[in-house]
């Protein structure tokens, strides 16, 4: 959590405490989540931080652009497009 919560605390600076509040608990458990991946043996330590760094883009950027075209492709509208999001790297 080290890592992650500065970065947070300023990317969340003068944000609404409710939401705040919401994003810290959010990335909590995904650091929880990442590191006890790390210990099972499921994830390589030079994963952690990308997986961390993919779930702060997601829930602290704008993602209705992403979700409208979601939406678009399940009522049988354009094609799958490729991801702006760049890939996750090798977890081992």
């Amino acid at each position: 959590m080290d890592a992650v919560e500065p970065v947070a605390r300023a990317v969340l600076a003068g944000g609404d405490p409710d939401y705040v509040r919401d994003i810290e608990l959010i990335l909590t458990n995904m650091v929880y989540a990442v590191i006890g991946k790390f210990a099972e043996g499921k994830l390589g330590s030079t994963a952690i931080l990308p997986a961390l760094e993919r779930d702060v883009h997601r829930i602290t950027t704008n993602n209705e652009p992403a979700a409208a075209l979601a939406r678009t492709r399940r009522a049988g509208g354009e094609p799958a497009a490729r991801s702006s999001v760049p890939a996750r790297r090798a977890s081992r």
